[in-house]
């Protein structure tokens, strides 16, 4: 509705709400100059409320002429916090290494990146061609820039939407055979260089986006898992045993580290003050029921003989420590009959682990060997 036809409307009742009440009380004289006052007044009040409105309405137009100014291209890049610091193992593929964060909920246009330039940090002894196939949000990086603690990488022809924020991971996969010394260590971010990320809009306009120095957690390489051979201190106590008798003797618990590692074979050693040859044989259990594998000693009565007195048994089934896990295994030896060891009666017999011969990562497929001794208690033939 008109401004200035509600003004005259609201004078209008004004004065002749004034000017009944001053010809009631007065002369039409008195009624003249009354209305003449209010019209005055009524102008007054009139003006000053259109010069409100109009200064209103400026302010209003200020705001958004300038929150125009502010619409247009808008790009942030930073790098996420996720993954935390993390374990990466040789052949292992699609390693999530960082994430990074393209916002563009500033920007009232869509945007590509022309070109986004990545780094790659490493420390001293790592290789960073052990690291292949990388990409950003499924789109692949070219190698750039090498120095010794670093490398640059290009990801060309992002595409990215208006108003929101995007999260693109960048994963990596590992070379089978790494070059780096296990335990080295590489980390992905970005500099905030002015030609790091360069942005076209739909119209073309060509900007450099806002970059701050940024980069993920480490990420350790290993060429693979790690296995770990303990003494089951439940199951392995000193006993008596006598001569004929099968029953279990000691147990070991196996752990694994980064990678599920299969068990293939163990060495054992026969110790203790008696002949190997009171000892028949040994059976490997993975649950007290469940037959791994079996071996004999050579039956060599001279004890100086080391390799008499030692036995590989290869398991005859999968045995998988799984990651971050434990499995155990229980030795059981059958001593000779009552006229073969009725000598050794009062000696001690112990299977003592000797190391394992055979085990591969699941992941890095790497062969895994240790050479750990453990004694186990000394039983005695009663």
């Amino acid at each position: 509705m008109n401004k200035n036809f509600l003004l005259s409307l609201t004078a209008l009742a004004v004065m002749t709400t004034v000017g009944y009440a001053a010809y009631t009380n007065g002369s039409i004289t008195d009624l003249s100059k009354v209305i003449n006052n209010e019209a005055e007044k009524i102008t007054s009040v009139g003006s000053n409320y259109l010069s409100a409105l109009a200064t209103t309405t400026q302010k209003v137009g200020g705001t958004a002429e300038r929150k125009a100014k502010n619409e247009g291209p808008n790009l942030s890049v930073s790098v996420g916090s996720t993954p935390k610091a993390q374990t990466i193992l040789a052949a292992s593929k699609d390693v999530l290494f960082a994430n990074y964060v393209l916002d563009t909920t500033k920007s009232s246009k869509d945007l590509v990146v022309e070109l986004m330039k990545l780094t790659l940090s490493f420390s001293k002894n790592a290789n960073p061609d052990d690291l292949i196939n990388c990409r950003l949000g499924g789109i692949a990086i070219e190698s750039s820039l090498l120095s010794s603690t670093s490398k640059e990488f290009v990801v060309r022809n992002l595409v990215l939407t208006k108003g929101i924020k995007s999260n693109l991971a960048l994963n990596c996969d590992v070379v089978i055979n790494p070059k780096s010394v296990s335990g080295s260590t590489f980390a992905w971010g970005i500099k905030g260089k002015v030609d790091s990320v360069v942005v076209k809009d739909d119209s073309g306009t060509v900007f450099v986006a806002k970059v701050a120095n940024a980069k993920n957690h480490n990420a350790t390489i290993r060429n693979s898992g790690e296995l770990k051979v303990v003494l089951d201190s439940v199951a392995s106590k000193a006993r008596n045993i006598s001569c004929g008798s099968s029953m279990p003797m000691s147990g070991l618990k196996l752990s694994a580290k980064y990678e599920d590692i299969s068990v293939k074979s163990l060495s054992f050693k026969f110790s203790g003050s008696a002949m190997a040859d009171v000892v028949k044989k040994i059976t490997i259990y993975d649950n007290l029921t469940n037959v791994l594998g079996k071996g004999v000693f050579s039956g060599s009565t001279d004890y100086t003989n080391a390799s008499a007195n030692q036995v590989n048994i290869t398991f005859n089934q999968q045995f998988v420590v799984p990651k971050d896990g434990t499995k155990s295994l229980y030795i059981t030896p059958e001593l000779s009959n009552e006229l073969v060891c009725k000598n050794a009666k009062g000696k001690t017999v112990a299977i003592d682990y000797n190391g394992v011969t055979s085990a591969t990562g699941a992941t890095s497929a790497s062969t895994i060997i240790l050479t750990d001794k453990i004694s186990a208690p000394r039983n005695t033939i009663r």
